[in-house]
């Protein structure tokens, strides 16, 4: 008796998600938390001159991270 799983079943019973889909879930979850609108600001900030410390904190403030809100 032949135990061995063909790459066709293997795929079938992996329970994996497709690429595409796992990219996507990924962005959808960037975008909620904010950390794609914090490093976009962090790196505008630097490029102006701030230091990484300083644009960092202005960063987090202006794309509403939890604790960073502005004042």
């Amino acid at each position: 008796m032949n135990n061995e799983l063909t790459m066709e079943q293997m795929d079938s019973t992996s329970g994996g998600v497709d690429p595409v889909t796992a990219g996507l879930a990924g962005l959808l979850a960037l975008e909620k938390t904010g950390a794609i609108s914090f490093y976009i600001n962090w790196y505008k900030n630097v490029k102006n001159g701030q230091d990484v410390g300083t644009a960092a904190v202005n960063a987090g403030k202006t794309a509403g991270v939890a604790g960073m809100e502005e004042d």
